[in-house]
Formats: C-alpha cells, sequence, structure tokens
C-alpha cells in the first residue's frame, strides 16, 4: 500500500519505533546460551519500570535509589537491555537435593517426591528473574539469614546476608524463568530418562520459609527407580536438571537400604514383604539418596533382633533364625539423625 500523507508516514515511524521498544522490554523470542548472552548493550534500552519501581513501604528512599542504580549498572555491565526468557541453567540453579517421602493416601501408602525451587535472582518468588527482584532486597536489607530464615532465597550472592551484592545475581540471570517441572524416571541414575508429570509453578508450588516448595504424587507403585526434575521455560525448553534421588521400596529420604542377595519373592514392602529362607544368609547394602555407598557410622535395627543390630560390615549380613519364622523389619539409622528407609520381611522354613 502507497502512502501519500507526509502524516501518515509519521505515525508510521512511531508505530515502528513502539513495536520495536515493546520488544526490548519484554521476552525476546531468541533463545541464548546463557542467561546474559547475545543482549545489546545501550543506556537508552534498559525497562523503564527500573525508573518507574516505587518505593516499598517501610523501605528508606535513599537506599531504594542506591539498589536500582546498582541494578542499572550491573544489567549494562552484564550487556543487557532486554530479558530473553531462559530456564535456569548452571550448577547454581541446580535442584539439589531432591527427596522422597511415603504418607498414607486413604490408606495406601504413597511416594511422593519433594523439593526446593531454585532459581538464581528470583527473590519476589514469582517465576522470574527481573526488574521488581530488587525490591525483596530492600525490604530485607542488611539481615543475616541466620536469624532470619525467611530471606535465605533472597541471598544470592550466599554470603549470611541480604546486602548490595545481591543485586549481580538478579543481571547474571535477568529473564531466566520457571513455569514448570518435568518429573522424569529411569531405570538408571544417569541416563534413559522418561517424563512421567509436570508440576506447574503457577498451581504446585507453596510456600514454605525461606523459599518455594514442590511435591508430587508418583502413587503407591512408582515404575523406576530413578527421579529427576528438570525446570521448564514458557515455551518448555528445559534447564539443568536436579540431583537424581533412588527411589526404592519402603524408602523415605537420607539413606536407602536394600536387599543385595536375592529373596525367594517380593519387594520389601508392608503389604509384599520379601520371602527369605530361614538359617540363610542375606546381605542388605546402604546408599545414600545419589546412590553412592553411606560411609558414615550406620545401625541397622533388626525388629525382632533375633541377631542384634548389625555395624560391622558393609554390606550388612543377616542371617535369620530358624527359631524365629514368621514377619521382621529391617530399618538402618546414622548420625545427624538422617532418615532411613525399612525392609519388610517374612522368614520361611528352609525347604
Amino acid at each position: 500500500m502507497k502512502i501519500n500523507s507526509p502524516f501518515a508516514e509519521i505515525l508510521v515511524v512511531m508505530l515502528i519505533v513502539a513495536v520495536s521498544t515493546a520488544g526490548l522490554i519484554s521476552c525476546s523470542g531468541t533463545k541464548t546460551a546463557g542467561p546474559s548472552s547475545g543482549l545489546l548493550a545501550n543506556p537508552s534500552s534498559i525497562p523503564s519500570e527500573l525508573d518507574a519501581l516505587e518505593v516499598p513501604e517501610g523501605v528508606d528512599p535513599l537506599l531504594f535509589n542506591e539498589l536500582k542504580d546498582a541494578l542499572k549498572r550491573e544489567l549494562l555491565a552484564h550487556g543487557i537491555d532486554r530479558a530473553v526468557c531462559t530456564p535456569p541453567t548452571g550448577d547454581n540453579n541446580r535442584v539439589d537435593p531432591l527427596n522422597y517421602y511415603i504418607e498414607d493416601v486413604e490408606g495406601t501408602d504413597h511416594y511422593f517426591l519433594t523439593w526446593r525451587y531454585r532459581c538464581l535472582g528470583d527473590y519476589d518468588l514469582n517465576g522470574e528473574v527481573g526488574i521488581p527482584d530488587i525490591t525483596p532486597i530492600a525490604m530485607h536489607y542488611g539481615e543475616d539469614t541466620g536469624e532470619h530464615p525467611e530471606a535465605a532465597h533472597i541471598d544470592g550472592s550466599s554470603n549470611g546476608s541480604v546486602g548490595i551484592e545481591d543485586i549481580t545475581p538478579i543481571a547474571m540471570y535477568y529473564g531466566v524463568e520457571v513455569v514448570a517441572y518435568r518429573i522424569e524416571g529411569s531405570a538408571e541414575m544417569a541416563t534413559g530418562y522418561t517424563e512421567v508429570g509436570i508440576a506447574s509453578f503457577e498451581t504446585d508450588a507453596v510456600e514454605v520459609v525461606g523459599g518455594l516448595e514442590f511435591t508430587y504424587d508418583l502413587g503407591d507403585a512408582p515404575a523406576y527407580e530413578w527421579y529427576r526434575v528438570v525446570p521448564l521455560d514458557e515455551e518448555s525448553e528445559p534447564g539443568i536438571e536436579s540431583v537424581p534421588v533412588h527411589i526404592v521400596p519402603g524408602g523415605g529420604g537420607g539413606l536407602v537400604i536394600y536387599l543385595v542377595t536375592a529373596a525367594v519373592s517380593g519387594t520389601g514392602v508392608p503389604e509384599d514383604p520379601y520371602v527369605v529362607l530361614a538359617d540363610t544368609a542375606y546381605e542388605i547394602g546402604v546408599e545414600d539418596e545419589q546412590g553412592e555407598p553411606f560411609t558414615d557410622a550406620v545401625v541397622l535395627h533388626l525388629d525382632p533382633p533375633f541377631v542384634g543390630d548389625v555395624t560391622d560390615t558393609e554390606p550388612y549380613t543377616v542371617t535369620p533364625s530358624g527359631d524365629l519364622i514368621g514377619d521382621f523389619d529391617v530399618h538402618a539409622t546414622a548420625e545427624e539423625d538422617l532418615v532411613s528407609n525399612t525392609l519388610y520381611f517374612r522368614v520361611e522354613g528352609l525347604p
């Protein structure tokens, strides 16, 4: 279409400028390898919302202006004039630990994954790192996180207190976002993971002291031994995967015990205990949540205690006595009161 009117031409130019400016302020559709790469550094392009951000109630205006100026300098130093939305990357954003617990659901034990939200720089816990994240810094400025655990997630510098140095992670991870976590399971610790479900930031995040927490119900019979969670951005691009957790029957965080010697039958849960033979030795192993041998002091408790506690060897050897035919269980405890899982057994006589 040809435009003959000079006034119409001016309107078109103004429209183009407006659209271009909006593209700088909002998330770009272009993905980058890191949170601050591939961005233009132009002082006039720094989001105007930084200057328009109002002083929070009860905060010193001079302090707040100092924080705003510091963030502006950090954004320019990192070459940022727009938010390029990406999922969390890097070890600093890795969910660790990923735990699980068992809880009764209408009379049946269900396995629940649980983890803390990890997105460095997202101090207001809205799922995205951006300009408003300086407000929590101002509101908790100078607080020691040991005395104020509710401010722990604002300590982006990990120095034990909330201060101006916590501005830097906002610039480093500007535009990083989490809209969901993908739950994945595998038969192996390192490979072969398959999606089993999604935990939404909007509906599944629960506020706890010092951050947000997620849980996911794996049901009463998890299909895999290993699980991990992966953060996703608005385009379902994956971020850094969590440390995996090992699920075993009867498990519950801290320690994992398992039967090394094959049982006659059974899976080791109350409804389906391992069937073992009397006067036959069975080895029981102990691992941490990541599948590594647990090297600290461990005590296995047997109920009934037909051979007492076992503490001397790894794997541990248990020999059910022929005098105690029937049900028993084994659970482990360790230093620092780590929670352990329990395996359930039924002793049968020799064939």
